[in-house]
């Protein structure tokens, strides 16, 4: 049964392709994969790990954390609501959310992990003063 599901499925893959949408189904399939894995902290040490959501720039959008220690162990989590901005300042409201509550949890030794790239860059003050989230930035 199972091999008729595949050649439904090979049959249509073929039909779309046919039909001129190679080129735009090739747009979809990565030209390289990264290999990603999350990596234990130091001794003594915590990680965080953040991430912004949202459903359009802007749109409605949330954060949400979580807190692991060296042994890879679940600590803490967090998931809010956040309203209407853009994807941008959801991630930076997950850092700070983050930030805040391992703070209020004691931890002093934190390592922060996020996707975003221009969050990061902002972080490390790699952006000008006049950033729209220079605010947010230094809040964390």
């Amino acid at each position: 049964m199972a091999g008729h599901h595949l050649m439904a499925i090979w049959g249509l893959t073929k039909d779309i392709m046919g039909a001129g949408f190679h080129e735009e189904i090739n747009t979809l399939i990565p030209k390289k994969i990264n290999v990603v894995e999350w990596k234990y902290p130091p001794q003594d040490w915590m990680k965080l790990n953040v991430d912004g959501c949202s459903k359009g720039n802007p749109s409605l959008v949330a954060a949400r954390g979580l807190i692991r220690d060296c042994m890879g162990s679940w600590i803490r989590g967090f998931a809010i609501n956040i309203g209407v901005c853009t994807s941008v300042r959801a991630e930076l409201w997950a850092v700070i959310t983050g930030l805040e509550l391992a703070w209020l949890l004691g931890f002093r030794k934190i390592i922060l992990e996020s996707d975003s790239l221009v969050v990061v860059g902002l972080l490390l003050k790699q952006s000008v003063k006049t950033d729209a989230n220079f605010a947010l930035v230094n809040r964390a």
